[in-house]
Parts: C-alpha cells; sequence; structure tokens
C-alpha cells in the first residue's frame, strides 16, 4: 500500500465528544500518535495508546482507535490528561508516525 501524496496528520476541535473520525491512512497501529493542547498557549502533549477498545476503557492521558480500512482512517477515543474528554477550545492532532527502516540490503555500482 503506498500513501505518497497523503497527508500525514489531522486537527481535532474538542466539543465534549468521546469519539471522533479521523483520515489518516496508516501501515500498522503502532503508526499513529495522537497529542493533546489543552488550551491555545500549552505546549502539545502526546497521549499514550491504550490496548482499549473504547472511551471507557481509557485512563488520564491515553487514547485509542478503532477502523475497518488502514487506508481511509477511523474513529478515535481520546480521554485527556484532565481525565474527560476533549472540551469546546482543547485540540488534538492525530499523526502517522512511521518509523525509518530499509527492509533489505542494497548493493554498491
Amino acid at each position: 500500500m503506498a500513501l505518497s501524496n497523503t497527508t500525514n496528520t489531522q486537527s481535532i476541535s474538542g466539543n465534549g465528544n468521546e469519539s471522533y473520525s479521523f483520515t489518516v491512512p496508516f501501515f500498522d497501529v503502532t503508526d499513529i500518535k495522537c497529542f493533546e493542547q489543552l488550551t491555545t498557549t500549552s505546549t502539545p502533549t502526546e497521549l499514550t495508546k491504550s490496548s482499549g477498545s473504547a472511551f471507557s476503557d481509557l485512563s488520564s492521558g491515553e487514547f485509542t482507535f478503532t477502523f475497518t480500512d488502514k487506508t481511509q482512517g477511523g474513529t478515535i477515543f481520546i480521554k485527556t490528561s484532565q481525565g474527560a474528554a476533549l472540551a469546546t477550545g482543547q485540540t488534538a492532532t492525530i499523526e502517522r508516525v512511521v518509523p525509518f527502516t530499509q527492509e533489505y540490503t542494497l548493493q554498491e555500482g
């Protein structure tokens, strides 16, 4: 699956919901990172990926997501470091971070 010419980040504006749709395609579930920004002047903080499958499974500062097709994104559940859903005025950023690896050796010349 090629992901060239696709966006690797998506910003989400909070509105008090426990889940949000995202459209960032990915190769593996470990490629998705989530960052919260609780105020417009705060520094984004990375949330921890949980093994749960719903908002109720999360502890403070965690996220999880479900998907049907990795090329289409999915639904993300975010519990902020304050232990609540993403509120109005708060934002989250979903980002695909793929490790730089070379799976084969190239011969010189």
